[in-house]
């Protein structure tokens, strides 16, 4: 033990001032002085310069001791020397024994610190008014404690706040802000996360010398038309995430380093596949891509540019794989890949062209495209995919796909200007995952928290801020009903006999549905609410459904109106479950329910429709959900199921007429 640290760490606070440029700028000034006088034949010139000699070690000093005092302790050590495994800048800020709530109120004047309480929103002094009568120094060995079970092995301030917030005292203030003991441990992963990236992005790591920018040949058409994702992570751009993608970054280094080198990596929009190209990127640069792949970069092509080039685009891909093969060291991406594989606007089928290369050479080639756009390219040309070698990309765990949120929220915090707080990043997944079910994690994430910074309030970007960015996205309300939206909620009645005369009950039980659905009592894995409206014809049944949709979700054209009788053969339920509308298959279920997940689904005279359809009612009111004929899910959680029907029409306007009463 060094019982000097914590003396050490007090005098770093006082003269870290002192530290760059105004101690270069002394020792240059006594030097240059003390020259001139010495060159005079003046001996105080002697004097300077022992000043300058002292400036100069005292920098030196400065830099490789008192900028950074490492730990010297250890935590496993019993009893465990808390002044030797504070960070440097906490044990700076303390004297003497101090109190619990000192060293509380030290860890909060430290960014660690500061970053775990504030993503909290807990109130500093309010938070330390709270520990000076709940603590006392005993506290300490609860943050020892803490640390090593996180497996810690240098208390900052961000440990110590994360630890004290984290006990049994602190249940009722995290219950009051929807917090628990999780959240906080979660904060304080985060912020551990962002304090290694700083100090790996202050080390400034070489990769592989001089002589790997001399490696590739002379590549123009590549450099005009491809970006390269080498560069841009040498450059600090991004940084792996450790464990994700891990397997899937494995496999794809051993398929390139293989004989055929042609991969296709395929999954949902969002899952991750850019990202996976930048982590090849930077294993690559750090040397561990194997002896096969040894100074390879990885080449982006825009294919956006190539299409608008105005040129022949046959010719230019020509050039970009011939440069690819000369320099034997590129491995080119073709991001949205199917842009290249299908005729129509912003496209081109350059399948035939591509498949004699694709089989008569071994270039490194990675094409990136969804499921669906996989498939349909196997339809149209299944001899080029016979000669790729595919890679499903699956969506991150839970777990995974928060920590790149949260990851993500600082390069959001710097473009936007604004702090993201952990309740946004949580929200921003929560709200994601049930409101963009067209793309994946973490990619619609990390839109959603990006759309949020720019309503930021106050500067702060928070869980309300995600609520508002979803209905600016979706055109409906998830964020806490306004007075007007609540006074119509409880008025809901009226405004629906504005339109409609008499069906009373009927109203009133769809009103009261609503309610309840909007106030968050209801089932989120069902739809909004699910209603058979039964009666003769001109009673008002499609017009109730037209009010739903007018006043719920603002428009008469949020309605998606299925006529059953159109669909009374089993070949009929591919056609309502066809992925895609057009004019052969008419008015598609799903289809239309993605274009507009918040809307009144009106199913009219469903008694006509196959027995086979009706049983795929039971999955649709039960789950919220049905899947189409291409394996894509689509959700229905969001909108109103309403069934209609005339059956026994005639049965009940006997009972009517003889005098019975409605309701029996």
């Amino acid at each position: 033990m060094r019982a000097g640290r914590a003396a050490e760490a007090r005098l770093a606070r006082r003269v870290r001032w002192a530290a760059g440029p105004l101690t270069w700028a002394l020792a240059v000034l006594c030097f240059g002085l003390g020259a001139f006088l010495l060159l005079q034949k003046v001996s105080v010139g002697w004097g300077l310069w022992g000043y300058a000699l002292i400036a100069v070690m005292f920098q030196l000093w400065n830099t490789w001791r008192l900028q950074q005092i490492p730990a010297e302790g250890s935590l496993e050590n019993d009893p465990v020397r808390l002044e030797l495994v504070l960070e440097d800048r906490l044990l700076g800020q303390l004297h003497g024994n101090p109190h619990i709530a000192d060293i509380w109120d030290a860890a909060g004047q430290t960014w660690e610190g500061a970053f775990v309480s504030n993503r909290l929103s807990i109130p500093h002094d309010v938070a330390g008014d709270f520990i000076r009568k709940s603590y006392n120094d005993d506290a300490l060995g609860l943050v020892v404690e803490f640390a090593k079970k996180l497996g810690i092995k240098e208390i900052d301030g961000g440990v110590v706040i994360a630890a004290l917030l984290s006990q049994p005292e602190f249940k009722d203030v995290l219950v009051q802000i929807k917090f628990d003991e999780n959240d906080v441990i979660q904060v304080l992963q985060w912020q551990q996360r962002v304090k290694r990236a700083i100090e790996s992005l202050k080390q400034k790591p070489v990769f592989g010398g001089i002589g790997r920018d001399w490696a590739s040949g002379y590549t123009p058409v590549l450099n005009q038309y491809a970006k390269n994702l080498t560069k841009e992570v040498e450059q600090g751009y991004y940084r792996h995430l450790p464990q994700v993608h891990e397997n899937t970054i494995d496999q794809l280094e051993q398929l390139l380093a293989g004989g055929r080198g042609a991969v296709a990596l395929v999954g949902d929009v969002g899952s991750g596949k850019t990202s996976i190209m930048y982590s090849m990127a930077e294993r690559l640069l750090n040397g561990r891509g194997g002896p096969a792949l040894k100074y390879n970069y990885v080449m982006q092509l825009n294919a956006s540019l190539i299409l608008s080039s105005g040129q022949k685009i046959e010719n230019i891909v020509l050039q970009l794989l011939s440069e690819a093969l000369h320099a034997q060291n590129i491995i080119i991406f073709l991001d949205d890949a199917q842009m290249f594989f299908q005729s129509g606007t912003g496209s081109v089928d350059l399948s035939q062209m591509l498949l004699p290369v694709l089989q008569q050479s071994n270039i490194k080639l990675v094409m990136a495209m969804s499921t669906q756009d996989w498939q349909g390219i196997s339809a149209r040309t299944p001899s080029l995919l016979s000669q790729l070698q595919r890679i499903t990309v699956p969506p991150p765990s839970q777990e995974d796909t928060a920590r790149i949120i949260e990851d993500a929220a600082m390069g959001i915090e710097h473009r936007a200007g604004a702090t993201v707080m952990y309740d946004a990043t949580r929200e921003a997944y929560k709200m994601a995952d049930r409101y963009m079910t067209e793309t994946a994690f973490p990619g619609k994430g990390i839109t959603l928290l990006d759309a949020a910074a720019r309503r930021a309030q106050g500067g702060l970007v928070t869980a309300e801020s995600v609520r508002l960015a979803v209905e600016a996205m979706i055109g409906t309300k998830v964020a806490t009903a306004s007075a007007a939206e609540a006074s119509q909620l409880l008025n809901l009645e009226d405004e629906i006999h504005r339109r409609m005369v008499n069906q009373s009950r009927a109203v009133t039980v769809v009103a009261n549905a609503l309610r309840r659905a909007r106030a968050g009592v209801r089932n989120p894995s069902r739809p909004v609410g699910s209603f058979m409206f039964l009666g003769p014809t001109g009673v008002g049944k499609t017009e109730l459904a037209r009010a739903l949709a007018d006043i719920y979700f603002g428009g008469e054209d949020k309605i998606v109106r299925i006529d059953m009788s159109e669909y009374q053969q089993p070949s009929d339920v591919d056609r309502l479950l066809s992925p895609r509308s057009n004019a052969a298959a008419g008015s598609t279920l799903t289809s239309s329910i993605r274009q507009q997940p918040f809307s009144v689904v009106l199913f009219d005279e469903i008694e006509k429709a196959h027995p086979d359809i009706l049983n795929l009612m039971l999955q649709l009111l039960d789950e919220g959900r049905l899947t189409d004929t291409e394996g894509r899910t689509a959700s229905f959680k969001d909108a109103i199921v309403i069934c209609t029907s005339n059956a026994a029409a005639d049965v009940i306007r006997q009972h009517v007429a003889s005098g019975q009463p409605l309701e029996s």
